[in-house]
């Protein structure tokens, strides 16, 4: 699998990198010796560089194909700017130090202003979007628990309504039965007992003893 450019620019000159699997940068050796005034990159990387942090196993997607730099790690990175004579190193390594590296090890890449700009209005729109739509939520929320409220409201008005169109109405008493009932009333019979002897409510009972009392 063909590794992916991390490209910066340094004064007009480019500088390859490459994040290893652990987000180590690997820099490619060529634009390092070319940016530092190394007329030689194999000489000055062999000269100056730690084996163990030189390595070609990175495949890069070129213009002429992929290819295998010779790449160096941080340290040799250091090397090779502490042995240059070339008035660049100086404000190169300022660079890599406070921007190169910074922005590798936070994105894993790097954005040119224009680039970071684009991103940042993207952000800027994402944010926007997501308050627009955390206010139509909250709105939507409120219609929908004053619709629920006035739901409520009207089902208990049917529920009522309903209630009084099926509730039963209690029949006329006749005669026998009303003086069955005020003879049980007289022997200490309790109203519920009456009520169930009658198979009437107990509210008719008393409607009746009630209205027996009173003629």
């Amino acid at each position: 699998m063909n590794t992916q450019l991390i490209p910066f620019q340094f004064q007009s000159l480019p500088l390859r990198v490459v994040a290893d699997g652990h987000g180590n940068p690997w820099f490619v050796g060529k634009d390092v010796c070319d940016i530092l005034g190394y007329a030689n990159h194999n000489d000055a990387i062999k000269t100056h560089c730690k084996p163990k942090g030189v390595a070609n196993r990175y495949p890069l997607e070129t213009a002429g194909g992929v290819q295998y730099p010779v790449c160096i790690d941080e340290g040799n990175l250091y090397r090779l700017i502490i042995k240059s004579n070339k008035p660049e190193a100086e404000p190169f390594e300022a660079w890599v130090c406070d921007e190169v590296l910074p922005a590798i090890r936070k994105t894993g890449g790097y954005l040119t202003q224009q680039a970071q700009a684009k991103l940042d209005k993207g952000l800027g729109e994402a944010r926007r979007h997501a308050a627009r739509l955390y206010d139509e939520n909250q709105a939507l929320r409120h219609s929908l628990n004053l619709k629920k409220e006035e739901i409520i409201g009207l089902l208990k008005e049917q529920n009522s309504l309903l209630r009084e169109r099926i509730k039963p109405k209690a029949r006329p008493a006749t005669t026998e039965e009303i003086h069955k009932i005020l003879d049980l009333h007289a022997s200490g019979k309790p109203i519920a007992d009456i009520a169930a002897l009658q198979d009437r409510s107990a509210n008719s009972i008393r409607h009746i003893l009630r209205k027996a009392r009173e003629e």
